[in-house]
């Protein structure tokens, strides 16, 4: 059987990450979305359906009968077994919000509908990466197929039980204080811990990423593949190839990929009324109250800050957007925008850079790619406006 990750109506809801991803491909635990079902199905084939903007940078789905999946499940074995007790032409619906489908086609109005009763998290916007990041990485960690478990170096000091840690027997960690009596710690393939890191679980280190001498990681906090983390973070995920090499703070924050944050770079994470806080898009400019007390910085793909970079709580940045400014930049930051949120950053120009970037990872931008930053570019001009 293939199995068929769709989104639905509140894509919009997971911007600016959404422009540039299909929701399957959010990232948060220990796994995106797509890899967590691939757990689950591991003998299937998985194909995801998404925007028409987006489906170039994803295989085609073959035609036959497929298992579809609303994106926003987060799988467990509850879950799955109620998904897999689906017969052809019936769907599961919340209201008026399909769950799963199973069949030849999208068009669920001539199905079956049962109400769907298991119980499973959803998710529901973008703050939820962090929000229920612990519960992920709890999950994920004993989910995890946890071979090659390695020892830290005898310099290190592991505080908790140590069936909470995970090294993997590529990664390096050296002179490192590891606390797991809050929660898990994995740290994968290739990962390298630098003298004197704090880590407080819960945590993941992803592949071959670097947490710099000194780093300070709070957790539930989540690094991808290759990411270069320095200073202090609290309750952050960060999607592959990002940096925040240096000191500074950022805490309770979504960051994408390809993101450089310059040294001595801070975003606030509170209020200093204690208030909830409210963010907003570059689609349609509609401020929304996260019902959170805690909330930093939502990131898109490809965004870049100088150095000293002050963000307020709360800040919505853009893909593409080139920040530096000697005093907070708004806090809704466009895509495609130069230094104080203003001024529109050149197409060409802003490729120029992703690709010089990806270049220094040893990847190249496909035309797909492309497509789509010109894409989002087009369909966010009037927030630059």
């Amino acid at each position: 059987m293939q199995i068929v990750l769709f989104e639905d109506h509140v894509v919009n809801s997971f911007l600016p990450l959404s422009h540039t991803r299909a929701i399957a491909d959010l990232f948060a635990g220990m796994y995106s979305v797509q890899d967590r079902w691939k757990l689950f199905f591991e003998n299937d084939s998985l194909f995801i359906q998404t925007r028409s903007s987006l489906q170039d940078l994803y295989a085609p789905i073959p035609a036959g009968e497929s298992l579809y999946i609303n994106s926003r499940v987060i799988p467990n074995n509850e879950a799955v077994a109620a998904i897999q007790s689906l017969k052809s032409n019936e769907a599961f619906f919340i209201h008026d919000v399909c769950v799963a489908a199973k069949g030849l086609h999208m068009n669920w109005d001539s199905f079956e509908h049962r109400a769907w009763t298991a119980e499973s998290m959803w998710l529901n916007g973008i703050t939820d990466l962090f929000s229920v990041n612990d519960y992920l990485l709890r999950e994920d960690f004993a989910l995890a197929n946890k071979n090659n478990n390695a020892k830290p170096s005898q310099y290190c000091r592991v505080i908790g039980e140590e069936k909470n840690l995970f090294i993997h027997s590529t990664a390096k960690v050296f002179d490192a204080v590891l606390n797991v009596e809050s929660g898990p710690i994995f740290i994968d393939e290739g990962a390298e811990v630098m003298e004197g890191s704090m880590l407080r679980g819960p945590l993941y280190i992803g592949k071959h990423s670097v947490l710099k001498m000194g780093t300070k990681c709070y957790g539930p906090s989540s690094f991808g593949e290759e990411c270069r983390i320095g200073g202090e973070t609290s309750n952050v995920v960060f999607h592959s190839f990002s940096n925040k090499g240096h000191d500074g703070f950022l805490g309770n924050a979504v960051i994408g990929s390809w993101v450089n944050f310059g040294a001595d770079s801070n975003c606030s994470n509170m209020k200093n009324n204690y208030g909830s806080v409210s963010i907003s898009n570059d689609l349609d400019r509609n401020e929304f109250n996260t019902g959170l007390t805690f909330c930093g910085a939502i990131v898109g793909d490809h965004a870049k800050f100088g150095i000293n970079t002050m963000l307020n709580t709360g800040t919505y940045v853009g893909v593409a957007a080139n920040v530096f400014a000697g005093d907070f930049p708004p806090k809704c930051v466009p895509s495609f925008t130069w230094g104080t949120g203003t001024i529109e950053h050149n197409l060409d120009k802003a490729i120029q850079t992703a690709e010089r970037m990806m270049q220094r990872r040893g990847k190249e931008m496909s035309a797909s790619e492309r497509a789509v930053l010109a894409y989002v570019f087009k369909i966010t001009a009037a927030s630059r406006s």
